[in-house]
């Protein structure tokens, strides 16, 4: 029966397989997909950023569902990285980091 053979994974690019499956056959969130997640260009610092910056990076690589404090946000020099960082914790990923995602079926 072809449907019962391996099929590829077509989700790699999208970062699924760093996803952990739950009882119910959702899929978990981990903190390897959260680590990925803040590698996006958005988000991750480049060499001549300011220290802050790589102080919070540094900080969410080590424990991705850190809270992360208005101080840490406002240290960022960079108008625009500091506002990324904020978009993405007014809301996005403190839901993000504790969600479930329901799983493609075929």
């Amino acid at each position: 029966m072809w449907w019962k053979k391996a099929m590829p994974d077509f989700w790699k690019s999208a970062d699924a397989h760093l996803t952990e499956r739950t009882e119910n056959g959702w899929l978990a969130v981990t903190d390897d997909y959260l680590r990925a997640y803040y590698t996006r260009p958005e988000l991750h610092p480049v060499e001549g950023f300011c220290a802050g910056e790589h102080t919070l990076f540094e900080k969410l690589m080590a424990a991705p569902r850190v809270e992360v404090d208005a101080s840490e946000i406002e240290a960022i020099i960079d108008e625009d990285a500091a506002d990324s960082y904020r978009f993405m914790w007014k809301g996005p990923m403190r839901r993000f980091s504790r969600a479930r995602l329901r799983p493609c079926r075929p």
